[in-house]
């Protein structure tokens, strides 16, 4: 694997070695740097579902209708504003101006399904069409900028739609590849086409990719909103499995209430989100299956063993490779 420091932020971003050779991954790595709106966010996101769903191609209409249904929770349910707002109290982003429009008109909830909303989308699409096209006018070719002025034909990236859509077209292939180009449509109808070898990069790393985009998303975002803690789990609404404890129970009893959950408190995190296993009756190790099965159960993305020679178990030797290769 070969890491790529994303603009020299904590989080960096793990795509497979054969894929840097082939593909410009720092210019992917860059195509969120520097927003000036959160919607560019969000048409990276929308871009990397459709390519999950096999798209080769995509009009700025669906690709918006796929923002518009990724934010809507965040929005509606805790009053996120994605880029702020002016001195005058006016939203900033056309994207949050766009989802309340339409909950205004529609009336669906915060929590509706991502299929409802496109189906209102539908419905009330020309009263969108003004918020719509106000993300068209930047996003669609600022998001290409990391792969800018790294060939032989340079360009002013502060140059008209109409150029920049161009010049990407004619860099495109010159010495690799570029995620997508333009087509010839006007409008909510103009498409852009995924090229094969990023389709095949982006679903073979799908994970890694989401990951990356929702914490550069979830950074920008907290920047905006300080008053909204935790907004990491406001993003989406959370799966009732992920409510199902199972065998996996919150356990803030004996040592866990005076010292892990005042921890947590304090870190304003949300308890909903905080499972502990209990293993009051039969010592965890981690050959145990029940970490495996309170990952599959609860969904978890990150699973943190700390002290690890506490659940090494009794027989087991850290000296002895032998004994250790089982875990």
């Amino acid at each position: 694997m070969v890491k790529y420091d994303s603009q020299k932020i904590d989080y960096q971003l793990h795509i497979d070695s054969g894929y840097y050779n082939a593909l410009d991954i720092e210019g992917f790595s860059r195509m969120m740097k520097d927003p000036s709106y959160c919607y560019k966010f969000y048409w990276v996101e929308a871009i990397v579902q459709l390519i999950s769903e096999d798209k080769k191609e995509a009009s700025y209409d669906e690709i918006i209708n796929e923002m518009i249904a990724n934010a809507w929770y965040s929005v509606l349910e805790f009053h996120v504003h994605l880029s702020g707002i002016w001195g005058d109290g006016e939203i900033k982003d056309s994207l949050e101006k766009a989802i309340i429009k339409l909950h205004q008109l529609s009336d669906l909830p915060s929590n509706a399904s991502k299929v409802e909303i496109k189906n209102k989308i539908s419905e009330f699409n020309k009263e969108l069409h003004g918020e719509k096209m106000t993300l068209t006018q930047n996003v669609p070719y600022k998001a290409l900028s990391g792969f800018a002025n790294r060939y032989s034909e340079r360009i002013d990236l502060n140059s008209s739609a109409g150029r920049m859509m161009a010049y990407y077209n004619r860099i495109n292939g010159i010495e690799s590849p570029l995620p997508y180009t333009f087509g010839d449509q006007k409008g909510l109808k103009r498409k852009i086409i995924f090229h094969e070898a990023w389709i095949q990069m982006i679903q073979d790393n799908m994970v890694a990719i989401l990951g990356w985009i929702q914490y550069e998303k979830v950074r920008w975002l907290q920047n905006n909103n300080p008053e909204v803690p935790g907004l990491v789990y406001k993003l989406a609404p959370l799966d009732d499995k992920m409510r199902k404890l199972g065998h996996v129970r919150k356990l803030w009893e004996d040592g866990l209430g005076d010292t892990v959950k005042p921890r947590l408190l304090s870190a304003e995190a949300d308890l909903d989100r905080v499972l502990v296993i209990d293993d009051s009756e039969s010592p965890l190790t981690l050959s145990d299956g029940r970490i495996e099965s309170a990952i599959r159960e609860n969904h978890a993305r990150l699973v943190i063993i700390d002290p690890l020679q506490a659940f090494l178990g009794a027989n087991v030797d850290m000296n002895r490779a032998n004994e250790e290769a089982d875990l």
